[in-house]
């Protein structure tokens, strides 16, 4: 819609209460968003999006939007990234940041087709950008869940 903005909280709160009780980065987030979309500020307002999802053989490589200097908040392989083949068995995805991409594979899944990044209640999540703001969460598929 226009004049919207979707400030993301997904690495905050916690599994009881989504609800973040440190209010400050949500603020942050949304006084971002505010300064870009409002008073035309040039300055990262958002987190790594996806882009563009592609298979290749035996791994399957997400590149996203918004994702100068893609890191994790803990230094450690990114998290949340779950893979599927024509089975629609979906298994957890070693993943590997590749510059403004996540290259993702699995042993247990030899062509994978599609991806889901923190498609669960309360993920696991530690993708961020330069600006340290948090990965979106995206499907590549529209299988049932």
């Amino acid at each position: 819609l226009k004049h919207t903005a979707v400030a993301n909280t997904i690495d905050l709160g916690d599994i009881k209460n989504v609800h973040p009780r440190d209010k400050r980065p949500v603020g942050q987030r949304l006084a971002l968003l505010a300064q870009r979309n409002t008073l035309g500020i040039d300055v990262e307002a958002e987190g790594p999006m996806m882009s563009k999802v592609e298979a290749l053989g035996d791994s399957i490589v997400v590149h996203f939007n918004n994702a100068q200097g893609l890191k994790t908040t803990n230094g450690k392989a990114p998290t949340g990234f779950w893979i599927t083949d024509t089975s629609g068995k979906w298994m957890p995805a070693d993943a590997k940041i590749a510059g403004q991409s996540i290259v993702l594979k699995s042993s247990k899944i030899k062509t994978p087709i599609h991806v889901r990044y923190a498609f669960v209640g309360k993920p696991e999540v530690n993708l961020i950008n330069d600006a340290n703001l948090p990965a979106y969460p995206f499907r590549s598929d529209n299988i049932a869940p």
